[in-house]
């Protein structure tokens, strides 16, 4: 094993690695574990929890190899300290932007709830500005609904409930 910076610099690496592939492993399993009470069906005649099952699959897939990767370059000790930075407040506050979004999305509609997201995201970064934040979540907003809503039909309120 080699000493010095740069075998630092690769176990601290891989030490974050290793963290992203636990979380993608347990988001995959979360994703696969919830298709499972759906239909599955065939790959020729998909039923409605097919493409979650096979998506959550993958992303365990990823994240097993991305734990498997860093488990030859990391200590236990790292991971500890690497774990530190979870407890940093710009990820809980776009975790909670996100938590707000799947909350909100019935009764507040599609567009107004991932402007809010887009918006609540942007602010937890260093450089937030208004005049930057605001169009960015306009056209994230209209590409959404129009993907979601119009393209794939799916049966999401675009507007507040309130306006109907």
């Amino acid at each position: 094993m080699l000493d010095g910076p740069a075998s630092a610099a690769r176990r601290a690496t891989a030490a974050r690695e290793a963290l992203l592939g636990i979380f993608l492993l347990a988001t995959g399993c979360g994703f696969a574990w919830e298709a499972s009470d759906y239909t599955l069906g065939s790959a020729r005649d998909m039923g409605p929890g097919y493409f979650p099952l096979c998506l959550g699959a993958l992303l365990a897939l990823i994240g097993l190899v991305l734990v498997a990767r860093s488990a030859l370059h990391v200590n236990v000790s790292r991971w500890r300290a690497d774990a530190k930075e979870l407890r940093h407040p710009r990820l809980w506050h776009v975790a909670l932007a996100l938590l707000a979004f799947g909350i909100a999305v019935e009764q507040a509609g599609l567009f107004v709830s991932t402007m809010g997201l887009v918006i609540a995201s942007s602010a937890a970064g260093p450089g937030f500005r208004w005049r930057g934040a605001l169009p960015w979540a306009l056209c994230v907003a209209t590409f959404c609904c129009a993907l979601f809503a119009v393209l794939l039909g799916l049966q999401l309120p675009l507007w507040p409930t309130f306006l109907y």
